[in-house]
């Protein structure tokens, strides 16, 4: 008995180690796929000129609505439309 209480004690401090980086590369995977997927207007796209995403384009704007937001935000310019004349 006392051996298998040492043996989860060991386990304690790797687990917040863990769960941190398993929460980092969740996170980096989120700006990733964002930064892989948008298409800012005014910018030349694969689907069109008035698609904002590659792909998933009724979910997508709802799932990435943070960061866009934060992109928005970050790059002004890159979501000016372009004026025509």
């Amino acid at each position: 008995m006392r051996a298998e209480h040492i043996n989860q004690r060991c386990w304690f401090p790797i687990t917040p180690a863990i769960i941190v980086s398993s929460l980092v590369l969740l996170f980096g995977l989120y700006v990733g796929s964002y930064l892989l997927l948008v298409t800012p207007p005014g910018k030349p796209g694969l689907f069109g000129p008035h698609a904002r995403y590659r792909a998933g384009e009724p979910f997508t704007p709802l799932f990435f609505f943070p960061l866009e937001q934060i992109d928005r935000r970050v790059r002004p310019n890159s979501w000016i439309l372009p004026r025509k004349e």
